[in-house]
């Protein structure tokens, strides 16, 4: 995904928090696009990626369906979505996701 990607993917998930179809709690980011492009640049799909409680970019960059990406946030699941299929984990706890990453 490009820069412009992720901003409007950020932007419709805002949109739908505002609309009150979003229940849970959400963490959205924004301005720091180019850097984890460049970074995701040189992760492969054999790499595991593990990512705090803000992760819809780098879901996104790490080759997730943004319709499942989505679906998970509606769903409430915004700050703590693992896509095994995908080697993507995260943590909603500071510091929760150190030992997710040992264990694995």
């Amino acid at each position: 995904m490009n820069k412009q990607q992720l901003i409007d993917f950020e932007k419709d998930i805002a949109a739908l928090y505002e609309e009150g179809k979003i229940k849970g709690v959400i963490h959205l980011r924004d301005g720091n696009e180019e850097k984890l492009i460049e970074i995701f640049k040189s992760i492969g799909i054999e790499d595991y990626v593990f990512a705090t409680w803000a992760n819809h970019l780098e879901a996104l960059l790490k080759g997730i369906p943004p319709k499942l990406v989505k679906a998970r946030i509606i769903e409430g699941e915004s700050m703590a979505m693992n896509f095994p299929d995908y080697k993507f984990y995260t943590s909603a706890i500071v510091g929760g996701i150190c030992p997710i990453v040992v264990g694995t």
